[in-house]
């Protein structure tokens, strides 16, 4: 057991009471007390506080496991004692000669004190970045990608690995791959979360995008899959048997001539860039925004002329939708022929029609009749009765 005198040596001067901090070591065959360092009046201490402050102070020296206490004069009293020990034994007066700190206290996780550090003299060295990395990972470890790769298309850990450093760098840092091998050893923390040591030079990383490619149509699908199985609880009823789906083409320009590419060439910009070649890519998604084909597309490339090898192969229970970029002639013939189910922007202009539609409940549009077209009127406000049978819809138009 702990006692006071053991540790805390009390002596009187000129009728008050001082205490030096102490501890017993044994010379030959006698017990002696060693001096550490000077504590000071202890006059507003009772015994049990005086108690408590030397369990506190034992702990800090000894690397004890403790909570600070909940007694801020305890706690403060404690740390200032041990701070001149430490101040004491470690010889940092050289660091407040040499103008860089000054020691104020003592440290409860190791034995260096504390120091108030003036910041113009920090440097910082080799720092990178791992939060959104991390987020990242652990996205492509949910969705199971990584063993995809691995159980059905035999990739090995490094071509797995390398497969995960280059879509972070395009998730993260979007550059060529010379740019994501410049971020990867530089300012990136991603090599730290593989399984595997490997060197992502952007030769490597071009071959593990040419291996993606080649495999496009079964990774998409198998991440589409994925996705939709989490999600599908959240989902209400109606939404999940019945798809819809969003068709649209979009391109990027490049600010080089690109004159060895067959893919980048002149053509209409969504961004205005006429000056500069482009390459367009095609997005099949559902509702919820999840891509679920994806294709790239020489810059000049008619837009119309993608929708067909897009849809292939996708239910037919599902819906399209697309804007009046696609929804040409040949393209709703298409669907019509093969019974799709479809929305789009027609091209034509609207049909005028003499009657009030502000009553009007709900319109509705028809189009699965083979080649007829036909609008429909549904109306709660208007009716008509022929032979004891009441009509809300009308047909408004039919070709």
């Amino acid at each position: 057991m702990l006692s006071l005198q053991d540790v805390f040596k009390k002596k009187k001067v000129k009728g008050n009471i001082y205490y030096d901090l102490v501890k017993n070591v044994r010379k030959g065959s006698k017990v002696m007390h060693e001096y550490l360092t000077y504590v000071g009046k202890l006059s507003d201490f009772d015994d049990m506080e005086k108690k408590a402050l030397l369990m506190r102070v034992e702990s800090l020296l000894l690397h004890q496991f403790s909570c600070p206490l909940s007694d801020i004069k305890i706690e403060q009293k404690a740390l200032l004692i041990v701070g001149k020990l430490k101040q004491k034994t470690s010889g940092s007066v050289s660091l407040q000669k040499s103008g860089i700190g000054s020691v104020t206290c003592g440290s409860i996780s190791d034995l260096t004190p504390e120091f108030s550090i003036k910041l113009n003299t920090l440097k910082s060295e080799t720092h990178r970045s791992i939060g959104v990395e991390w987020l990242c990972h652990q996205a492509i470890k949910e969705l199971g990608i990584l063993d995809y790769l691995s159980k059905e298309l035999f990739w090995s850990n490094e071509e797995c690995s390398l497969f995960e450093l280059s879509l972070l760098g395009r998730l993260i840092h979007r550059g060529s791959e010379r740019s994501t091998a410049n971020w990867l050893a530089t300012d990136s923390g991603s090599m730290e979360l593989q399984d595997v040591k490997i060197v992502a030079h952007r030769e490597a990383l071009r071959l593990s995008a040419l291996s993606l490619q080649n495999n496009q149509e079964q990774i998409e699908s198998f991440i589409y899959d994925q996705i939709v199985a989490i999600l599908k609880e959240d989902l209400p009823d109606s939404s999940r048997n019945l798809e819809k789906c969003y068709y649209d083409l979009s391109n990027v320009y490049f600010e080089g001539r690109m004159q060895q590419s067959d893919l980048a060439q002149y053509g209409r910009s969504k961004e205005k860039r006429t000056d500069q070649p482009i390459v367009s890519y095609s997005l099949l998604t559902n509702e919820q925004g999840i891509i679920k084909k994806s294709q790239v597309y020489p810059g000049n490339v008619s837009e119309p002329c993608t929708f067909e090898e897009q849809i292939e192969g996708v239910d037919k229970q599902s819906i399209f939708f697309c804007d009046a970029g696609i929804a040409t002639k040949e393209n709703i013939y298409y669907m019509l022929k093969n019974v799709y189910r479809y929305m789009c922007v027609a091209r034509e202009g609207f049909s005028q029609f003499s009657m009030d539609f502000q009553d009007a409940h709900q319109f509705e549009h028809h189009c699965s009749n083979g080649d007829k077209y036909q609008v429909w009127l549904k109306s709660e406000q208007h009716q008509i009765t022929i032979e004891d049978s009441i009509y809300r819809i009308f047909t408004l138009c039919k070709k």
